[in-house]
């Protein structure tokens, strides 16, 4: 049996737990386990250290999340917000008001008041939620790896050198050292032709100017933006004011193979032309 099949199968247990076995000692088995075929995982590193088999958890992208160990048990933070969206409608039906549709506003946390909702509402909710809560237990979940990528998570910490950045154009996780993808950001940087040099005065000058110019320029137009634009615009200047870069792969295909060039991806635009078309002709970009 073993030199015909490889193996010898215990009798006194069932068929799939001899199947189970098998599986979990035969590394042949645990590398032929049916994959997607277009996962994209690049090694960067100079030496190319990085393991062939990681690609079977880096190659399913950066949106992929490993299933928690236990379900979710606790609710609360989800019945607080379905009990703000339920009052807000109950309190805004039968409005005949027009609001504004503009994506320039900031997300209102108010809330109406328990005694502004009718009693038949809150009856119906507390029953509701009652019924839902008791279809949350926390219990044990299954994982969505197979084994040998739970072994690969394992492994992963044995590389502390290593980082795991994204690449630009959606072509996948790359790893690359640490110390090199520091060194490349710093050599990007540095680069007279991409980037203008300026002191810390320079720079704060510079600054100081552009937040004047955009005061100035809601000042002028304030008769005609609505009241949320000035509120969503300073907002997004002071959460923007320290953000810090982030830096992108790009990869290039050549004859050689893929080379790599240095992005630096900028904190989101304060605004874009096509939120303001609304206003278009009326004011100066």
């Amino acid at each position: 049996m073993k030199r015909k099949y490889g193996f010898i199968p215990d009798s006194s247990v069932s068929d799939f737990r001899n199947a189970v076995r098998l599986q979990a000692t035969s590394k042949q088995i645990k590398l032929s386990l049916p994959l997607p075929s277009n996962l994209a995982f690049h090694d960067l590193t100079r030496g190319k250290i990085v393991p062939t088999d990681f690609k079977a958890i880096f190659g399913m992208g950066n949106k992929f999340i490993e299933t928690p160990k236990f379900t979710t048990g606790d609710i609360s933070s989800t019945r607080q917000r379905f009990r703000r969206d339920l009052f807000l409608k109950v309190f805004f039906a039968g409005f005949d008001v027009e609001f504004s549709k503009s994506k320039l506003y900031i997300k209102s946390e108010w809330t109406p008041k328990d005694f502004e909702i009718p009693c038949w509402t809150h009856d119906r909710l507390d029953n509701f939620l009652t019924k839902v809560t008791a279809l949350f237990k926390r219990k044990r979940a299954p994982s969505n790896l197979l084994p040998f990528q739970q072994e690969i998570m394992e492994r992963i910490t044995n590389y502390p050198e290593l980082i795991f950045p994204d690449t630009d154009k959606g072509l996948g996780p790359c790893a690359i050292e640490y110390s090199q993808y520091v060194e490349d950001c710093l050599a990007h940087l540095r680069n007279d032709k991409v980037y203008q040099h300026l002191s810390d005065e320079e720079a704060t000058t510079a600054i100081s100017k552009l937040s004047t110019e955009i005061d100035d320029w809601l000042d002028k137009y304030k008769r005609i933006l609505p009241k949320s634009v000035p509120l969503f615009i300073n907002s997004h200047m002071k959460a923007n004011a320290a953000r810090p870069l982030r830096s992108i792969l790009r990869l290039i295909q050549n004859p050689q193979g893929l080379k790599t060039k240095r992005m630096l991806a900028h904190p989101p635009s304060l605004l874009r032309r096509e939120q303001l078309t609304p206003w278009s002709g009326q004011v100066d970009y």
